[in-house]
């Protein structure tokens, strides 16, 4: 009995008093800022996208742009 007990208390000893290392814990308030600013920059990145392409094809199909003008008798169209 004493055989199986030193081992066992041994181990208990090794446990309680044994130093782990310390996890490192998380500021949550510097997380969510942390998020709240990664999201703000994408969604900024996508608007500026967005936006780039509405105006594109504003300008690529408004009736202004001559690339968009039918010739208005056949002599002017071109072959």
């Amino acid at each position: 009995m004493p055989i199986l007990v030193v081992p066992l208390l041994s181990l208990v000893i090794q446990l309680a008093f044994g130093q782990e290392e310390v996890p490192e814990f998380l500021n949550r308030r510097v997380a969510v800022w942390q998020l709240f600013y990664k999201l703000m920059v994408s969604a900024f990145i996508v608007g500026a996208v967005v936006t780039g392409v509405i105006f594109y094809v504003c300008f690529r199909y408004s009736e202004n742009n001559k690339h968009n003008k039918f010739p208005a008798t056949k002599e002017d169209a071109k072959h």
